[in-house]
């Protein structure tokens, strides 16, 4: 991904390139026929469990994810495990978004340059 100074057009691309390259967990396809053995699960998990994986089996029923949104509702909890997960700027540190280094931290980053 080139420079962009713009730092939420910068994010707002990098996600689209990750979505469209498919490179990012896909739990709803990995877990939806896994056959839980509920015996390995305290009897109070086993109705989320059985919830989970229909709720799994429903987003598949539908179809592949033709958006970022759709990805996220279908990972639900899990994530993406990628940049997909970042959704937004924020100018302190906040689940879900990034946020600028703070001045003092930046000589314990890898070797950091101001662009041309």
């Amino acid at each position: 991904m080139p420079y962009r100074a713009d730092i939420e057009a910068a994010l707002h691309a990098l996600r689209q390139q990750v979505f469209e390259s498919g490179d990012y967990l896909k739990v709803a396809i990995e877990l939806a026929d896994v056959e839980f053995d509920l015996d390995n699960f305290p009897p109070e998990m086993h109705a989320m469990l059985r919830t989970h994986q229909a709720e799994l089996r429903r987003l598949l029923d539908r179809g592949e994810p033709q958006t970022i949104e759709q990805r996220l509702e279908y990972n639900m909890e899990s994530g993406t495990h990628s940049i997909l997960d970042v959704e937004r700027l924020s100018p302190t540190p906040d689940f879900g978004a990034v946020s600028p280094v703070p001045q003092a931290d930046l000589p314990e980053c890898a070797v950091w340059r101001s662009p041309a």
